[in-house]
């Protein structure tokens, strides 16, 4: 979450936080628009040591996406634009894409190219993150929701397939249109949220699954029905 020329600007991860608990993302907002007055948690050895496995398993991926022949574009400097110049270029793999549909933008770990027409060419672009656990977890799949619909913004084509590469070397497949009615509702949920968001009123703490307010509850439902119809 970030502000940019006077816009607000929300990460993949930002949605997944807020579907997670209401209130870690107001705190989120609140620390953005009131920065200094919160009191941060001392730094935690064991987030480093999970997000320092996690940069390892994406370059074991990278690596792997070499091993296979494949032409791969590198995203480093001014790398929206050169993103959108990899993407009609056609090539095999774009790493570290750079994709803004407002209010999202965000960084993809992987986009992969398949055969079908879209506003690029006779192709179109899937995107693939890789986690280093060992099954996918909700957190991931509204990720690659989310990168899925900005993708489909510029490319005019639907995507088909979340990619993920698991921490035990499995590739997994979800089905993007299993989890779209969930998405499309929990990302109008969140605009409304930040939309409406007032600095005065703290939601409560969500601690524990029996204590969490009525529409977190109705979310875990949506998502577990979501998640039943998205395996390939």
């Amino acid at each position: 979450m970030r502000r940019t020329d006077d816009q607000l600007r929300f990460s993949p991860s930002d949605l997944a936080a807020f579907m997670e608990s209401r209130f870690v993302s107001w705190m989120t907002r609140y620390d953005l628009e009131r920065p200094g007055e919160l009191i941060r948690d001392a730094p935690d050895p064991m987030l480093d040591l999970i997000r320092r496995r996690g940069r390892e398993h994406e370059l074991l991926v990278l690596e792997s996406l070499r091993a296979e022949g494949l032409r791969i574009v590198e995203i480093h400097d001014d790398a929206f634009e050169t993103t959108r110049r990899a993407l009609h270029d056609g090539v095999d793999v774009i790493y570290q894409a750079a994709l803004r549909h407002d209010p999202f933008a965000g960084y993809c770990d992987f986009l992969l190219r398949r055969e079908g027409s879209s506003r690029l060419g006779s192709f179109h672009y899937e995107p693939l993150e890789a986690k280093s656990a060992r099954r996918v977890k909700p957190a991931a799949a509204i990720q690659l929701a989310c990168y899925a619909a900005m993708l489909e913004a510029i490319q005019g084509a639907s995507v088909h397939t979340l990619h993920v590469a698991l921490g035990d070397g499995e590739r997994v497949g979800l089905n993007y249109a299993g989890l779209r009615y969930f998405f499309d509702f929990l990302r109008r949920e969140f605009v409304e949220f930040h939309r409406d968001f007032d600095p005065e009123a703290m939601p409560e703490a969500e601690p524990g699954e029996a204590s969490m307010p009525r529409a977190s509850r109705s979310w875990r439902i949506r998502l577990a029905w979501a998640f039943r119809a998205v395996s390939l």
